[in-house]
């Protein structure tokens, strides 16, 4: 009742002067108004009273009449203070245009029984005649429709290419978003910017129109699951791979905890962000945790004022108060020794290198090509056998690995002939000899160009992922310590083979600039405030080729 009111003198200036017929799903309220008022209670009688009164001199009369509720989406969705996100339909003038450019569809992937624009459809609820929930099931050899929510576009990408299908997708033209380059490379013919119109977008039969349907920038793109433009490789990688996967999950964390408070992640305002972040900080993230967040919602949310949320100053503002609250804690030392692992890898299990397992002439190799090249696990996931991309020198004094977007080399640690047994021992060190002996033995089961491969069931020969190199580094160490008799070191990470190359090679007499060179840092500040370690008493004191004598000391 009290919302009949609300909507009466809302529209006064509308209705002013006119016969008013009110429509409801609420069978009390209709009583109520038609008849005057009611026995049954005092406050809608009241209330009822007060709207005729009210209206009297200003309406010419006032009726009601009931409507089924299933018939009221329009009201119930207002009611709501919002609209569905994620369930627009496209004006049918519109709709025919594409079909008249490209062809009819037969299934709309993206459908209620309300809202379809073909006669088969796929839909979250009953009715469904091609069944639930599209992304799960396997779409037929068809023309197809698709007009998804926004958060939903990377998935549909993929499954077009997996599938192979024909499909109309009316995406927004937003090139800057991180799915926008797989939409290049599956289109097939030409794109069609959609006609702009007030009711362009609408709900609920048309009851709804979305308020600024411009800044969608729709366009219809036909699409096909076999890409065969050259331009697209290079296109792709303008995002490793990996960070366009790191973002697409941080994004469906995001776009589900939108969902669960019937707010569109795409659209969501900036407080609905910050929020976000507030939560996943209390949770106890690290704020460069956060600014992976940041940077994967920036790759798909909408702009704001203009610019990009992690541009946005109340997030600025944010991180930089997360920072304080959470001030990043640097350690300067590390729980493991150099020396102590190498000498470890010098011996059973890790050699004679010939004769060793597959499991330990990876762990072997992987650490000493991190260690030696001051590299990250992800720059040895980018490493290949391609001839193109490894290259041994002669006498095997140098490897060459050409990666995105630099190259790495590594120098031979005592290569033979030897002169004493002392270097020969030296030169089990050697992560080019040790490089050598993986790729030939690796060569038996390699499935990928990829350098670095999984040796155990059921992934052998498959890809290593740059988590699985860092796990690979840990247990190198772990096992190193066992096999002179040491306790294995609590708390080891992966990443700490940079700090700990680095600063050897400052103390061995390496200049700063060669070392960040070869790190890949940009400025020497990185290495001084992340990367610079108190080696000073530790019983290793230089990297590989400088570290022979504390290796002496330690045997």
């Amino acid at each position: 009742m009290i919302a009949v009111f609300l909507a009466l003198k809302h529209f006064l200036q509308d209705l002013s002067g006119h016969h008013v017929l009110i429509r409801t799903d609420n069978t009390t309220v209709v009583s109520y108004i038609n008849h005057q008022g009611g026995l049954r209670s005092r406050l809608l009688c009241n209330l009822a009273s007060h709207i005729l009164l009210w209206a009297q001199g200003k309406l010419l009369s006032v009726k009601a009449a009931y409507i089924l509720g299933h018939l009221n989406v329009g009201a119930d969705a207002l009611s709501r203070q919002s609209a569905r996100p994620g369930e627009w339909k496209l004006h049918t003038e519109v709709v025919e245009l594409i079909w008249k450019t490209y062809g009819r569809a037969q299934v709309d992937l993206f459908a209620t029984e309300e809202s379809t624009q073909c006669p088969l459809w796929y839909s979250l609820e009953h009715p469904a005649p091609l069944g639930l929930d599209a992304m799960l099931q396997t779409w037929p050899r068809l023309l197809l429709y698709a007009f998804p929510p926004v958060s939903l576009l990377p998935g549909v990408l993929e499954k077009v290419c997996q599938e192979r299908v024909d499909l109309i997708l009316v995406p927004p033209y937003w090139p800057t978003r991180i799915w926008f380059a797989d939409l290049i490379s599956l289109f097939h013919g030409s794109p069609m910017e959609l006609p702009l119109r007030q009711d362009l977008l609408s709900q609920a039969g048309g009851t709804i129109l979305h308020p600024r349907p411009e800044m969608w920038k729709l366009w219809a793109w036909p699409l096909r699951g076999q890409g065969s433009y050259s331009f697209v490789e290079t296109i792709l990688q303008s995002r490793d791979p990996s960070t366009r996967k790191l973002y697409m999950y941080k994004w469906k964390l995001f776009a589900t905890w939108c969902g669960q408070r019937n707010m569109d992640p795409v659209q969501s305002p900036i407080s609905f962000v910050l929020q976000f972040l507030q939560e996943k900080f209390s949770e106890g993230l690290t704020p460069s945790t956060l600014k992976v967040y940041i940077a994967a919602i920036s790759a798909y949310h909408n702009p704001v004022g203009g610019s990009s949320v992690g541009r946005d100053p109340l997030v600025i503002c944010f991180l930089r108060g997360a920072l304080r609250l959470r001030p990043a804690v640097r350690t300067k030392t590390l729980t493991w020794d150099l020396a102590i692992v190498l000498q470890g890898l010098a011996e059973a299990p890790f050699e004679p290198i010939e004769e060793v397992s597959d499991t330990f002439l990876t762990l072997k190799t992987v650490f000493l090509s991190a260690i030696s090249s001051l590299k990250r696990t992800g720059d040895l996931e980018a490493m290949s056998v391609a001839p193109s991309c490894l290259e041994f020198a002669p006498g095997m004094i140098k490897a060459f690995l050409h990666t995105r977007p630099g190259h790495i080399t590594l120098e031979a640690f005592c290569p033979p002939p030897f002169i004493n047994p002392d270097q020969e021992r030296r030169n089990l060190l050697c992560p080019v000899r040790a490089l050598d002996a993986y790729v030939h033995r690796a060569a038996l089961w390699r499935k990928t160009d990829q350098l670095f491969v999984c040796y155990g069931s059921p992934r052998r020969g498959g890809p290593a992922s740059k988590q699985r190199m860092s796990k690979w580094v840990v247990e190198a160490i772990s096992l190193a310590y066992k096999a002179v008799g040491h306790p294995c070191p609590l708390a080891i990470c992966a990443h700490s083979t940079r700090g700990m190359a680095a600063s050897k090679a400052l103390m061995s007499g390496v200049s700063l600039d060669d070392i960040c060179g070869a790190a890949g840092w940009s400025s020497q500040h990185t290495f001084i405030r992340f990367y610079n370690l108190d080696v000073n008493y530790t019983p290793g004191a230089l990297v590989l080729q400088d570290n022979s004598q504390a290796f002496e000391d330690t045997a």
